[in-house]
């Protein structure tokens, strides 16, 4: 854990940041993915498009462009930005923020939907959390980390919901 704690105080700047994103994304998607087929494989009925609170849009206009990025700048304020802002400031680099970044990413899978999101969105969670540390959220920089996080949890949804509308022929 100390090594991973290493790797996550040294500042991901310029490229660093989107390959970081861009490799959490792609990380994120497989695991998205190999979680959902292995539950299909087991005869799951889960959907997770089933536990959205609002229908699919038709297209990815601005105006819901917009509203995904509104929604992960809410979410990764409260789940991100809040929570480890606190322990990295009062702790440091201790194993707390490890516990933190886990807790957190849990508490924000269930807020999705219930205990089985916790293996979907509670490991992006994870991700996000890696990527708010790594790109500030150690060193002090928390709009920089803010910022980060927001836009890979927004490429992240952007993907997921394009994937689902190719998938229902839209």
């Amino acid at each position: 854990m100390r090594e991973f704690l290493d790797w996550l105080e040294v500042e991901a700047r310029g490229f660093a940041i989107i390959s970081l994103m861009f490799k959490m994304l792609i990380v994120d998607l497989a695991w998205n993915f190999f979680a959902m087929t292995v539950l299909l494989g087991f005869g799951s009925t889960f959907s997770f498009y089933g536990q959205l609170a609002f229908p699919l849009p038709e297209s990815l206009d601005m105006n819901f462009s917009i509203f995904l990025f509104s929604a992960a700048l809410i979410e990764e304020w409260i789940f991100r930005f809040l929570p480890l802002l606190i322990v990295v400031r009062i702790f440091g680099k201790s194993p707390i923020v490890f516990v933190t970044m886990i807790i957190s990413s849990v508490i924000f899978g269930a807020c999705h939907g219930g205990p089985i999101n916790i293996m979907f969105q509670g490991v992006s969670g994870f991700f996000f959390c890696i990527v708010f540390l790594k790109c500030g959220g150690f060193q002090s920089r928390p709009l920089k980390a803010l910022l980060s996080s927001t836009t890979s949890h927004f490429l992240f949804n952007l993907v997921i919901f394009a994937i689902g509308m190719m998938a229902r022929g839209v």
